[in-house]
C-alpha cells in the first residue's frame, strides 16, 4: 500500500506528539516528520506528499501567505491548515496562497480523514469553495443566542411552532419572534431556506 507521507509543522511539542501519535494508527499515512518551525521543514518538503501546518506561528506574526509560500514556492504541495483561531481573514488569505484545507485545533481527530480527502479525492477549487462557507456558517452560528440555536435544532429536527412553544415553554409568539430574528442572522426568509442551511 502507498503511504501519503506527510509533514507536521506545529510550535507546540505536545499537538506534535499527539498528532504523530493520531496518524501513527492509520495504514495509509506515514509522518516523515515533525517541526517546530517552517525553515527547519523546509529540508523535508521535496519527500513529502502533504503539509499539515500551524499558521500561528509566531515566526510569521499570523502571516497565513507568507507561510504558505514560503513553503509552496520551493514545491507546490497540499497544506492543511490548522489553527484554534477561526479569522476570517486569516484563513481566507491562506487558501490564496495555496492552502486546500483547513481544521480547527481543537478538532484534529478529523485529520486522517481530512489528510485523505486533500490526497485523494477532490479538487483545491471545491476544498476552498466548501471550507469558505463552512466559515462563513460558522462564524453566522456563533453570533446565535444558545436560545436560537435551541430553536433551530428543533426545526432541523422537523418541530412545527406550536411543538417547538410546548418543548421550550414558551409562548408562540415569543418563539415566532425569536424566530425572526434568526431568519434576519441567518440571511434567510422561510423555515426551508433555514434548513438548507445545514445541509
Amino acid at each position: 500500500m502507498s503511504k501519503i507521507n506527510t509533514l507536521i509543522v506545529d510550535a507546540d511539542p505536545i499537538w506534535r506528539d499527539s498528532i504523530k501519535s493520531l496518524l501513527a494508527k492509520e495504514q495509509d499515512i506515514h509522518v516523515i516528520s515533525s517541526e517546530a518551525t517552517v525553515q527547519e521543514a523546509l529540508q523535508y518538503i521535496s519527500e513529502v506528499d502533504i503539509v499539515v501546518l500551524d499558521i500561528n506561528l509566531e515566526e510569521y506574526q499570523l502571516d497565513g501567505i507568507e507561510i504558505v509560500r514560503d513553503i509552496t514556492t520551493i514545491k507546490p504541495v497540499p497544506i492543511i491548515i490548522v489553527t484554534t483561531i477561526l479569522d476570517q481573514h486569516i484563513i481566507l488569505t491562506a487558501f490564496q496562497a495555496g492552502a486546500m484545507h483547513y481544521i480547527d485545533k481543537l478538532n484534529y481527530n478529523v485529520l486522517p480523514a481530512t489528510i485523505r480527502e486533500v490526497t485523494h479525492t477532490r479538487s483545491p477549487f471545491q476544498l476552498l469553495l466548501e471550507d469558505y462557507h463552512k466559515l462563513r456558517r460558522g462564524m453566522t452560528l456563533h453570533s446565535l443566542t444558545p436560545a436560537e440555536n435551541e430553536i433551530i435544532d428543533l426545526i432541523i429536527k422537523g418541530y412545527t411552532l406550536s411543538n417547538i412553544s410546548m418543548t421550550l415553554f414558551k409562548a408562540k409568539s415569543t418563539v415566532k419572534n425569536q424566530l425572526s430574528g434568526i431568519y434576519k442572522k441567518m440571511n434567510v426568509q422561510n423555515r426551508n431556506q433555514l434548513i438548507n442551511k445545514f445541509k
